[in-house]
């Protein structure tokens, strides 16, 4: 699962995350103000994989500023895989 995130100078980001063969069709999204990934996220929802494709947009309360997406999904064997990377919210 390599989750890839389109960003433009809108609060409305939308993170994509593909599904490997195995994984469980839930995947869930997590949202951190900033690079501290510790402690409960400033938003999460979850989404049902569709044709290999989950998708989730960040809450449109969402600040200006920097993100830490964390997504995360099982496969089979109940292994869970979390991928996490930054990205820049800038309405300017």
């Amino acid at each position: 699962m390599q989750p890839t995130g389109t960003v433009t100078n809108t609060r409305r980001v939308t993170v994509n995350a593909p599904a490997s063969a195995g994984d469980s069709s839930m995947v869930t999204f997590n949202f951190f103000a900033g690079l501290d990934t510790t402690g409960d996220p400033d938003a999460s929802t979850s989404s049902r994989a569709v044709d290999g494709i989950a998708t989730a947009a960040m809450p449109t309360s969402v600040l200006e500023g920097l993100w830490t997406v964390q997504v995360s999904r099982s496969d089979a064997a109940g292994n869970t895989r979390v991928v996490q990377f930054a990205i820049t919210v800038d309405t300017t």
